[in-house]
């Protein structure tokens, strides 16, 4: 009888079983937060970070403080703010001094309507005033301050660029990024 051919050797003959088979194919890829639930954070204005309140990978509500900047253009906006405050207290006073000077007949009505006409734009240059600290992020109730950059939505914070004491210039620059990680 002829020797078993070499090939022979190597095959293995066993009974046919049932058998789960995964498939799985691994190729490289990467896992992203949701777009609509991300948030980049800037600074809202030139200046310098004064205190960071986070760290990389805490989890924040919508509205936390993130970190404190104070700016030049914070403190021009500061006082322009008080020096909008008083004038319009000062104008409000002699408003009201030449309405009662002429309800008694003693003040003319020509300075009664330039006080009146004076008082109106010290209010309007009050509400710029206030507006563009709002715009800032600072609530006129807390001059004197750094501004707080509160964070855009809850989530976590996932990328960190900032350190203390670091000045911040470009309003571009991202600082941080927030990110709902619930939907990947």
């Amino acid at each position: 009888a002829p020797a078993p051919a070499p090939l022979r050797q190597q095959l293995q003959v066993a009974t046919i079983q049932p058998m789960v088979v995964r498939h799985e194919l691994n190729v490289p890829a990467t896992a992203e937060a949701d777009p609509a639930k991300m948030a980049k954070v800037s600074p809202p204005m030139p200046g310098r970070v004064v205190k960071l309140l986070v760290r990389l990978g805490e989890a924040v509500k919508q509205g936390t403080p993130l970190f404190t900047l104070d700016s030049p253009d914070l403190v021009a906006a500061q006082t322009d703010f008080l020096k909008a405050r008083s004038a319009e207290s000062q104008a409000n006073r002699t408003y009201a001094r030449q309405k009662d000077l002429c309800e008694h007949g003693v003040g003319a009505k020509r300075d009664l309507e330039q006080a009146e006409t004076e008082h109106e734009l010290a209010k309007s240059e009050l509400e710029r005033a206030t507006t563009r600290l709002r715009l800032l992020g600072m609530d006129p109730g807390q001059v004197g301050r750094a501004v707080t950059v509160r964070a855009p939505v809850a989530g976590r914070i996932i990328d960190l660029a900032v350190a203390p004491g670091e000045y911040q210039n470009d309003p571009a620059a991202v600082l941080m990024i927030v990110a709902d990680l619930s939907t990947i």
